[in-house]
C-alpha cells in the first residue's frame, strides 16, 4: 500500500495490528502449555479469546474502510513471538520458565499497546468516532492484560501467587548452595595445609600460620622477617666475631 494520505497511514495501521493478533491467536495456546502456574495458564487462556475478539474488531474497521487485511505480515510481532517461542521450548525450573513466560507476554502487550494507541489517535484525527471507541475497549483490555502479568509476577493483589518471588527463591538456594560448597572447600583446603605443615609458594601468610606455636612473640617477628628460615625453637646461633652480652663477659 502507497502511503499517500492519512487515510491509507491509518489503513495500514490497522493491517499490521490484524496480522498481529492473528500471529498472536497461534502463539497463545503454546504459551498457556508451558506455563506452570495454573493462574498464569488461564490469563493466557483467557486472552486467547480476547485476541480473537480483537482480530474481529480489527477487520471490521478495514472493511468500513473498503479495505481487507491483507497477506502483508507484521514483522514486529513475528520477532517478539520467536523470542517467546525459544523461552517456552527451553527446559528449566517450573516457576524461573514462568518468570521469562511473563516477560516474553508483556513485551507482546506493550507491541499492542504502542500499536492500537497509534491507531485510535490516527481514528481520532480522522472523525471516526465509531473506530475510536473501539480501539480504545481493546487498547483497555490489552493494559488489562499486561496488569496481571504484574499481579501473578509480583503477587501483588494475588494472595497466593508472586512468580517472581519463587523464581528468586530457587536461584538463591542454588547460588547460596554453591557458594557454601565453594567455602566448606577452601576451609578445608586450609585446614589440611596446617595439619601438614605445608606451605604454599607465593603466599608469605602462609608462613605465619605455620609457625611452631611455643615459639615466644620475639621469635615469631623474626620468624615473620625471615620466613625462609626453619624454626627449630632454639636460640640462633651466635656468628662468629659478633660482640657478645655483658652477661656472657662478665661469666668469663
Amino acid at each position: 500500500m502507497r502511503l499517500n494520505t492519512f487515510e491509507n497511514l491509518y489503513a495500514d495501521q490497522l493491517k499490521d495490528l490484524h496480522s498481529a493478533e492473528s500471529q498472536l491467536i497461534e502463539a497463545l495456546p503454546k504459551m498457556a502449555a508451558a506455563a506452570s502456574t495454573p493462574e498464569l495458564q488461564e490469563a493466557f487462556n483467557n486472552h486467547l479469546e480476547q485476541t480473537r475478539g480483537h482480530a474481529e474488531t480489527v477487520a471490521q474497521l478495514l472493511a468500513d474502510l473498503g479495505e481487507k487485511s491483507g497477506d502483508e505480515k507484521c514483522k514486529g510481532m513475528e520477532g517478539l513471538l520467536i523470542e517467546g517461542q525459544h523461552v517456552f521450548e527451553k527446559r528449566g525450573e517450573p516457576a524461573v520458565k514462568d518468570a521469562a513466560l511473563i516477560a516474553a507476554a508483556q513485551r507482546v502487550e506493550h507491541y499492542e499497546i504502542a500499536g492500537y494507541g497509534t491507531a485510535r489517535t490516527f481514528a481520532l484525527q480522522l472523525g471516526y468516532n465509531n473506530a475510536v471507541n473501539r480501539l480504545q475497549e481493546i487498547l483497555n483490555d490489552e493494559s488489562d492484560a499486561d496488569e496481571l502479568l504484574t499481579r501473578i509476577a509480583t503477587g501483588e493483589g494475588i494472595s497466593n501467587v508472586a512468580v517472581n518471588q519463587e523464581a528468586a527463591s530457587v536461584t538463591s538456594n542454588s547460588s547460596n548452595g554453591a557458594h557454601h560448597a565453594s567455602s566448606n572447600g577452601s576451609s578445608h583446603t586450609s585446614q589440611n595445609s596446617k595439619k601438614e605443615g605445608k606451605v604454599t609458594p607465593n603466599a608469605e601468610s602462609e608462613h605465619i600460620t605455620d609457625l611452631d606455636p611455643k615459639l615466644s612473640p620475639r621469635r615469631e617477628s623474626e620468624a615473620i622477617l625471615n620466613p625462609g628460615t626453619k624454626q627449630s625453637g632454639k636460640p640462633p646461633a651466635t656468628k662468629a666475631g659478633a660482640p657478645q652480652s655483658s652477661k656472657n663477659r662478665s661469666s668469663k
